[in-house]
């Protein structure tokens, strides 16, 4: 009987795995296969295929129901390095790009397919590693504290507001922004008021939620709106800042599939809308009309150019030669004004991005460039396989290490989270800063506040638990 018993347990568990695994694989393999039906080169088919097993074999490893941090980097890469390159080559040539001059071929792609899955390989496995060893601490704070979050959230908005020199100039769309006013350390402020407000969000609508302090919630987001809008900031920013609110607002009840297909309906709606109108400073209504003038494009165009910039630098740093550690310097270090450094190594995207820009290819020279590449930049293919294990190894130091979770959250994981789509993007070491100040205000809180009630455990799950029994709120306190 207990036999039985057994086995029936084994076979119930392996359904769930399985029925987890289905939901995290379906829609990148339907996606694999209409795309690989729609190439214009059957060769692309072949090269990306190993990158589409390796990201199928890692989301189906994930054991949790609702959505996790690796389920955004599974698919942010899916759409990266396996749609894109099946969408954006034909004979071994990008068309319809603003590369497509440059004369690459399938020996730059296929490097540039290795650069990827080299380093996706080993961060996937040295990240799941580490995070077994990660530990939960819980916090729950008192009334007051809440309070002072509040507060908190004000002073951060109006020295975020101050940054900028005035209200207009803060609501302004990017193009339309007078620089000359704007402070160069007003992210710092934007970092405080997102962390800020997080906590508040969370410590009023979280697992215990302080009903009778949820006006205070209400006012909070109000102004974190004002500061951070579809029609004032840069889509990252966007996504960044209120990912971990509504991830909060929903309950975290977000199955896998169902993030596809939000991140499909993002890719092809949401963003196209959203750039119109922070950079153009359109009206939404605007950006919708040239958005259904333009759908066909829309829907069959490459969604990234992050591995089209990528093939690029492969082909650049191949014929101008290696840096040997410099640019990994400069990437550690991205956090040294080059005031202070001269000799700072420029920033691997940014040269690439350069080269474009004075080849009249590329409008600007702040473009896309992939992790990878800065490690490309340094030792060759050996260099995604260093930086794979060196990024997983600080990832896990500053989000996985100490996992944060007040009042049922994990806090570092989930600003994380909000940011993967410009760290996978790039480039990091210009990008990054906002989630560093991000993570540095989460932890001076979690270590100088006083709490509740805070307990520690290990995870019970890879990666760690992202749900906790914290019992109920000490109503004395």
């Amino acid at each position: 009987m207990s036999y039985q018993f057994a086995s029936k347990t084994i076979h119930e568990k392996t359904d769930r795995w399985s029925e987890k695994a289905a939901g995290r694989t379906l829609v990148p393999t339907v996606l694999f296969i209409l795309y690989a039906v729609l190439a214009r080169d059957a060769w692309m088919i072949l090269i990306t295929f190993p990158s589409f097993l390796a990201i199928v074999y890692f989301s189906s490893l994930e054991r949790t129901r609702f959505v996790n941090e690796n389920d955004i980097i599974n698919f942010i890469c899916f759409l990266f390095f396996v749609v894109s390159p099946l969408q954006a080559i034909d004979g071994g040539k990008f068309f319809g790009s603003y590369i497509s001059l440059i004369d690459t071929g399938y020996k730059e792609i296929l490097i540039a397919q290795a650069v990827f899955l080299f380093f996706y390989l080993t961060f996937m496995r040295c990240l799941n590693s580490l995070k077994k060893r990660s530990r939960n601490s819980y916090y729950v704070w008192p009334d007051n504290i809440v309070i002072f979050f509040f507060l908190l959230t004000v002073v951060a908005f109006i020295l975020h507001l101050a940054s900028y020199g005035s209200i207009g100039n803060l609501l302004a769309s990017r193009y339309n922004r007078d620089l000359e006013e704007t402070s160069p350390i007003g992210f710092i402020w934007k970092s405080l008021q997102i962390s800020a407000t997080l906590i508040l969000f969370v410590s009023i609508y979280g697992s215990a939620p302080i009903k009778h302090l949820r006006p205070l919630a209400y006012v909070g987001v109000a102004l974190l709106a004002i500061s951070i809008n579809p029609f004032n900031i840069a889509r990252n920013v966007l996504f960044s800042a209120w990912f971990p609110i509504l991830f909060i607002y929903i309950k975290g009840r977000v199955r896998p599939i169902h993030l596809h297909f939000l991140f499909a309906f993002a890719v092809i709606f949401v963003m196209p809308v959203v750039n119109y109108t922070g950079r153009e400073g359109l009206s939404v209504s605007e950006s919708v009309d040239i958005l259904r003038e333009n759908f066909f494009d829309s829907l069959v165009a490459p969604i990234s150019d992050v591995f089209d910039t990528l093939t690029v630098g492969v082909m650049w740093f191949s014929d101008n030669g290696f840096y040997y550690g410099q640019k990994t310097l400069g990437l550690l270090l991205f956090f040294v004004p080059r005031a202070i450094w001269s000799g700072k190594a420029t920033l691997p995207g940014l040269d690439i991005g350069g080269y474009l820009y004075y080849l009249d290819f590329a409008g600007t020279a702040n473009l896309s460039f992939f992790l990878g590449g800065d490690f490309f930049a340094d030792f060759g293919l050996f260099g995604p396989v260093l930086g794979g294990c060196l990024t997983a190894a600080i990832v896990y130091a500053s989000i996985y290490r100490n996992n944060v979770i007040v009042n049922g959250y994990p806090l570092k994981a989930l600003l994380f989270a909000g940011s993967l789509p410009i760290l996978i993007r790039g480039p990091v070491a210009a990008n990054v800063g906002l989630l560093f100040f991000e993570i540095i205000f989460i932890t001076l809180f979690t270590v100088f506040l006083p709490v509740a009630q805070a307990h520690h455990s290990r995870p019970t799950l890879s990666g760690g638990s992202t749900s906790s029994k914290i019992g109920h709120r000490n109503k004395a306190s």
